[in-house]
């Protein structure tokens, strides 16, 4: 079974069972990893659902299934990523209800008329009091004496072959265009929801598309083209060939695909969470769902440099260029987040050939933070000489050459080809300390050490064992060692970003590929490893790029799915 479920229904959906909360720890049970409420025309039980998510770690997608009218038409439109503030879903339950009321006393009357029953629709109203009306109304259909002889019914009685739920079955199979028992409906249109959907930021889907559109891809190029994003293939309602026939439509015509079981409790009662016919690895179809979603808010892209930006080379490729380029004409804001001083990376954008300046700067590893707007550089946490001194000798037990940043110039004790390297690559002179007490004379945000691939992981599995309160290191290169004050991390950074210019982290979209990136990845809200990062950064992050960094990943991903 697949860990997400992105269609179901909490007590605040008229015919739903279970509270918000209730869902949440049915879906902790079933290993639920991502899931979407999406109540019948309201948004209210949203708020509650996403907190209960938190609290067990399941990510809830704000959503809402609206009843519209196509063709004449019943059809169901599910909205996924809304803003559960937007005044028209605010307002919508108080909007249908008006006409609810007036439409079941129709459906009543209708099937008086059609089956000779004496069922009295005021009474009903009241003994439900206008909540799961039309399970009411069937109910009280089939339980009356003259149902075992209506032939429409047998099928829907106790052992029917669409007995299971009978009132959505039979309201599907009769109640249709074309039928005596149909009432028009005054739902909203189709196009008008759809459009509605968008405006509060959100995707729109055709819900359990069987029955209206099966096999009628006139219809669905008309929705394509009042803009769906996508459609629910995967569902309950649907046969496996339902099933498949939707999937491979939606392939071919470029849409989104869903997955829902339409899960409501009791009234429902062979629908099960997490179930839906899907029955191989569906995570590539809510990957592309999330990452939609998340897309479309992002304000600021952060990007790590070596590894990410470019490699070896240390050239931008030209499709990189072209996509830093694009941010910049759509307003998109570009920074920078290295282990690098500021100081280093202000001057970057001109080198590279652009003419503008770029918009953020997270400086070594967190410690600084710049912004376009303050023209401030924000420096944050550094190092005693004391702490300095304590790691210079605790290093002295491995094979390695410590260095520093200092006075725009890289103070080493040995000047080797990796530190001639480093220093090429950052512009610097390199200035070789008389004594290995020049470099904790004064207080700086980070030490480096540079040495053989072999040695990095020796150190590493030493830092893993002797862990310090004081200072942390870390890998930030293949033959590189950092350390710095356990409160700085490229995640530190963006949080102090966000404080500076008031962004928010789930507007931001940051690139990496090894452990220093993992805590910046972590807080944005769409993440991206380099195929050629480490595993421990591919693990964490929301996304893969397909291309290595070499091969221009970052812009490739870029113009596949940001500018797409």
């Amino acid at each position: 079974m697949n860990n997400f479920d992105l269609h179901m229904h909490s007590n605040y959906s008229e015919d739903g069972q279970y509270t918000p909360h209730e869902l949440i720890q049915m879906g902790k049970e079933k290993g639920m990893k991502i899931m979407a409420l999406s109540d019948h025309n309201t948004i209210i039980g949203v708020k509650e659902m996403i907190e209960a998510g938190k609290a067990e770690d399941i990510q809830i997608i704000p959503a809402i299934e609206c009843s519209t009218v196509y063709r004449g038409m019943d059809v169901h439109l599910l909205g996924y990523g809304i803003d559960i503030n937007y005044p028209y879903f605010v307002q919508l339950p108080d909007l249908l209800k008006k006409n609810s009321y007036t439409q079941f006393l129709k459906r009543c009357d209708k099937m008086n008329e059609v089956y000779g029953l004496s069922l009295d629709g005021e009474k009903l109203w009241k003994e439900c009091d206008g909540k799961a009306a039309w399970f009411t109304l069937c109910q009280a259909a089939f339980h009356d004496p003259k149902a075992k002889d209506i032939e429409d019914f047998q099928d829907y009685l106790p052992g029917g072959k669409r007995c299971n739920p009978a009132p959505v079955n039979f309201y599907w199979d009769k109640c249709q265009e074309g039928s005596p028992l149909r009432i028009p409906s005054t739902n909203p249109t189709l196009e008008d929801s759809i459009r509605e959907i968008h405006n509060a930021g959100g995707l729109a889907f055709i819900a359990h598309p069987f029955n209206n559109f099966d096999h009628k891809e006139d219809y669905l190029q008309e929705v394509i083209d009042m803009g769906i994003d996508g459609i629910e293939a995967y569902s309950n309602y649907h046969t496996e060939k339902q099933n498949e026939f939707y999937e491979q439509y939606c392939l071919d015509h470029h849409l989104l695909i869903s997955c829902g079981s339409d899960f409501h409790g009791n009234k429902k009662p062979s629908i099960i969470m997490g179930e839906y016919g899907l029955k191989k690895d569906g995570s590539t179809y809510i990957k592309d769902i999330c990452r939609k979603l998340a897309l479309k808010d992002i304000k600021v892209v952060l990007c790590d440099i070596d590894g990410t930006l470019y490699n070896w080379s240390r050239t931008l490729t030209n499709e990189t260029i072209e996509v830093i380029n694009k941010l910049h004409e759509q307003g998109i804001e570009f920074g920078l987040a290295s282990g690098r001083p500021y100081e280093e990376l202000v001057k970057y954008a001109e080198s590279w050939g652009f003419d503008y300046q770029f918009d953020a700067i997270i400086g070594l590893n967190g410690a600084e933070v710049w912004d376009c707007h303050s023209n401030i550089n924000h420096e944050y946490y550094q190092l005693s000489t004391d702490l300095l001194k304590e790691i210079i000798e605790l290093m002295s037990q491995f094979t390695c050459n410590p260095f520093m940043y200092w006075n725009q110039k890289l103070l080493c004790i040995n000047h080797d080809a990796m530190i001639t390297k480093s220093a090429k690559t950052s512009q610097r002179e390199v200035v070789v300390a008389k004594d290995i007490s020049e470099l904790y004379a004064q207080p700086n945000a980070k030490i480096m050490f540079r040495m053989e691939e072999s040695e990095v992981k020796k150190v590493e599995k030493y830092l893993e064992a002797h862990p310090s309160n004081e200072y942390v290191g870390f890998k930030t290169q293949s033959t590189l060692i950092e350390f710095m004050d356990p409160r700085i991390s490229k995640g530190f950074g963006i949080d102090k970003y966000c404080e500076i210019t008031g962004i928010q982290p789930n507007q931001i979209l940051s690139f990496g590929d090894t452990t220093n990136d993992n805590s910046m990845l972590e807080r944005c809200g769409w993440s991206v490893c380099l195929i050629d990062g480490t595993d421990d950064t591919k693990a964490i992050s929301k996304d893969i790029t397909e291309y290595s960094c070499a091969d221009s990943g970052f812009a490739r991903y870029m113009n596949k799915y940001f500018f797409k």
